[in-house]
């Protein structure tokens, strides 16, 4: 029997691979799947059941899992993970858009300010550094 690496294996056969999947992408993909429904459709069952259990009080992208957390509680928030790496946010209104919690600088990539927010902007808003009233 001939042995070969995993990775020849997952190659597409165009590239001389046997076509095989790699099964743990396809998983987290799947995984980002269901997180990203719970974000766009939090009226759909799956996500009132699972935030209902799971998350009383805080967003789905900032809720943690609690020590009797399912399994598959558990795996959504692998998927969760994978999307926040790659979400932000497109400045258009900015009442709800966090000063320094939330990725708003750049449209090619996730950026934050820099440094530690004071206790007296810890809470700000990015309107809050709007002009009223300015283009």
């Amino acid at each position: 029997m001939a042995w070969i690496s995993w990775e020849r294996m997952a190659k597409p056969k165009r590239k001389e691979g046997l076509g095989y999947k790699d099964i743990t992408s396809v998983n987290d993909s799947l995984l980002a799947k269901v997180g990203w429904r719970i974000l766009k459709n939090p009226d759909c069952l799956l996500a009132r059941c699972l935030m209902g259990k799971y998350c009383h009080t805080e967003s789905f992208l900032k809720c943690k899992a609690p020590g009797n957390a399912s399994h598959g509680w558990r795996s959504v928030l692998i998927g969760r993970y994978l999307l926040v790496k790659q979400l932000g946010w497109v400045v258009g209104t900015v009442e709800n858009i966090s000063l320094w919690e939330d990725p708003w600088l750049s449209c090619f990539e996730q950026q934050r300010p820099y440094g530690p927010p004071t206790e007296a902007t810890s809470s700000l808003k990015v309107a809050d550094l709007m002009i009223p009233g300015a283009p």
